[in-house]
């Protein structure tokens, strides 16, 4: 942590950059990193609703755009920033052999990157819901309940990227087996469908995934104005520091192999 703030004018930087080299040459710029996550709404939308017909369950009171949307754009901000930073290191050889450079800044910055794209999805959003009347104009203090979640989520990102991207510069098949794990982890987490349709000797298994206390976290901030203390939100601070804390340790004991291994 004491790197990051030390670098801060370094990360800013690399943000920038990493923002900049996505659009460079593109006549639309940013809204080019809207049109992806829009796409894949408008395609789970029509699938699950008109052509599937599943039903999100009694205890949902949004329909099914919102209440993916909700989820959809924050996991989306997680893929992205996993699979950016486990190749950050791997795609940074030269920055990787100059001893004095901060590598531990690289992953941060892949991180935030993605959640930019998030914040700007999440204004527009939230700006539909107050226009259209799906949330009173008093519930602007919902934005301050998001952050919550939103620490949790970069905690949870930066420690898993930190690990990630260390264990992908001695074992290089790491950024494939991450790509096919996060495509089982987005359908074991209940973003296009709720929780209460899962079969209860199944719910284990989404109880164990911080992802769906997460995502509950985002819709019960947005929706219902609070956030739940249950123990899954315990849970889920608990890991988010220990993964941050404990992915931070495997890169600092390994980074002195990195220049050797690239």
């Amino acid at each position: 942590m004491q790197a990051i703030i030390r670098n801060r004018f370094l990360l800013y930087n690399l943000i920038r950059r990493d923002i900049s080299s996505r659009f460079v040459g593109s006549y639309a710029g940013l809204f080019w990193g809207l049109v992806h996550p829009a796409i894949l709404l408008v395609v789970y939308s029509t699938v699950f609703v008109f052509i599937l017909k599943v039903k999100l369950g009694p205890e949902v009171k949004q329909n099914f755009a919102e209440f993916l949307f909700c989820g959809l754009w924050a996991w989306i901000a997680f893929q992205e920033g996993i699979l950016h930073s486990v190749n950050a290191l791997v795609g940074n050889p030269n920055l990787v052999k100059r001893m004095m450079f901060p590598l531990e800044v690289l992953i941060p910055a892949s991180v935030l990157s993605a959640l930019i794209m998030q914040l700007l999805g999440f204004t527009l959003f939230f700006t539909y819901l107050l226009v259209f009347g799906k949330i009173p104009i008093t519930g602007v203090y919902r934005l301050l309940l998001v952050c919550f979640p939103l620490i949790l989520q970069i905690l949870l990102t930066m420690g898993l990227g930190w690990i990630l991207s260390a264990l992908n510069v001695f074992i290089r098949d790491t950024a494939q087996m991450v790509a096919s794990l996060l495509t089982v982890w987005f359908f074991l987490t209940p973003i296009i469908y709720s929780v209460d349709i899962v079969p209860e000797r199944f719910r284990f298994l989404l109880s164990v995934n911080p992802w769906t206390h997460l995502v509950a976290m985002y819709r019960d901030a947005v929706f219902e104005g609070r956030i739940g203390l249950g123990w899954g939100t315990i849970y889920v601070v608990i890991l988010g520091v220990a993964v941050f804390i404990g992915g931070n340790h495997v890169f600092q004991k390994l980074k002195p192999e990195f220049a050797d291994a690239v």
